[in-house]
């Protein structure tokens, strides 16, 4: 029998709908991470060139997220999401067939990887902005939960699909597949019916630069919201770039190629699973900042524990373990920022911490990779993980003045100071 929070969730339709499309499209994407991962590696052996990669997703990321805020705030996110989701799917295929004529080079790997980053940017702020419009306002914690938990079942899914294509097929089926999961959360999105969208809050402004400022502006002088987007950068910057080098540590620490690259992320995707199914259970939003200061330091500790191994199963169980904790800092800081963020202010909120979430792993996979190339492997994570674990116990030690922030609801900051500034505050 399914926990009443889950069975709560499900009687909303439209998020049912949804989420039944989105994880068929996360399983395509993750065979999709993996296969170019290997790809990269197989072209260049070089650790270096995974990093640069890495900003295949981080440029276009950095330059369309902060825009792609602001057309979640003026126009219909449901529109947004079919016109980015069809256009990543398009460039999928022409990647697929690059493949299949031949013609793939690590350049030509890079710009279509770049692209489709680009799009999925795009659409990744209304994604996120949308949520609270597929769910009743009780639900929304959970829904996020869970949203955590379809991403970590793909995680699981894909890599064990993509080690096999990788080992026994052909490499373009991995784009193709993509593709079609694409398709499917194109069809679960056309079917929503969600209520009017109320623009006028931004549609109204001097333009798109000066709603980019606005939604700045409104985050930094939240007092709340700025500490979960402070803490959640030093993560990725630090940690949270460890899975971008999953196929370096298979290769050159455990000694297991593609078969190793598939166990660990597959290990990841599996304790994210076990994360989220925890954070599902939760009936109230209570406890969350507990929840995310507990989460990092575990998963700060795991890495240490991780780059000090060269078994296989310790090393799966370890990124088990990683996962599942990193999961519950992430469900809770995002809970948290969406319950505090003002309705008018969700879109371009969310866009910034989408930012951090696709842009900020890249950028410290770009930057583990110069470290890694220059000290070695693991080095560059040992010390990441002793700053993350030093960073999460001093806001264990602020947590409740941290919860008095996100639930106020007299938040300075709109520039102009005329927007709505209320916010649904997290209990």
């Amino acid at each position: 029998m399914l926990p009443a929070s889950l069975t709560s969730l499900f009687s909303n339709r439209n998020f049912a709908i949804f989420i039944g499309g989105n994880i068929l499209s996360l399983i395509g994407t993750w065979i999709q991470i993996v296969t170019i991962a290997w790809l990269t590696w197989e072209l260049t052996e070089s650790t270096f060139w995974l990093g640069i990669m890495a900003m295949a997703q981080l440029l276009p990321t950095l330059i369309v997220t902060p825009w792609a805020g602001v057309l979640a705030d003026r126009y219909e996110r449901r529109r947004v999401v079919l016109i980015a989701q069809s256009c990543a799917c398009v460039l999928t295929l022409a990647l697929f067939a690059l493949y299949e004529f031949d013609m793939l080079t690590i350049v030509w790997l890079f710009a279509a990887k770049a692209s489709i980053s680009g799009f999925l940017a795009l659409s990744q702020p209304a994604r996120m902005a949308m949520t609270p419009d597929l769910v009743r306002d009780r639900d929304l914690p959970t829904a996020i939960a869970f949203g955590s938990i379809t991403f970590s079942v793909a995680r699981f899914i894909g890599p064990a699909i993509a080690g096999i294509i990788i080992a026994f097929g052909d490499i373009g089926w991995a784009f193709l597949i993509n593709a079609i999961s694409f398709m499917a959360l194109l069809v679960a999105v056309s079917l929503l019916r969600l209520p009017p969208q109320d623009g006028t809050a931004i549609s109204q402004r001097r333009g798109a630069v000066f709603a980019i400022r606005e939604g700045m502006t409104y985050v930094l002088h939240h007092s709340g919201i700025i500490v979960l987007f402070g803490f959640f950068l030093l993560r990725v910057l630090t940690i949270g770039s460890i899975s971008q080098f999953f196929a370096a540590f298979s290769d050159l620490v455990l000694g297991r190629g593609p078969e190793g690259l598939a166990l660990l992320t597959s290990s990841a995707g599996c304790g994210s699973l076990l994360g989220g199914l925890w954070m599902a259970r939760r009936k109230t939003a209570a406890g969350l900042t507990t929840s995310l200061c507990a989460g990092a330091l575990l998963s700060a500790l795991m890495i240490i524990g991780f780059c000090m191994t060269t078994d296989m199963i310790i090393a799966m169980v370890i990124i088990g373990l990683y996962s599942a904790a990193t999961t519950l800092s992430y469900v809770a800081g995002q809970t948290l920022t969406q319950m505090a963020a003002a309705p008018s202010m969700r879109g371009r909120v969310m866009s910034f911490w989408a930012l951090l979430d696709r842009g900020g792993p890249a950028l410290g996979a770009f930057a583990m990779g110069v470290w890694t190339e220059a000290f070695g492997l693991t080095l560059p994570f040992l010390y990441g993980a002793v700053i993350m674990g030093a960073a999460a116990m001093i806001v264990w030690a602020g947590r409740p003045r941290l919860a008095r922030a996100l639930t106020a609801a007299d938040v300075a900051a709109h520039g102009d100071g005329d927007a709505d500034t209320g916010a649904r505050p997290p209990a």
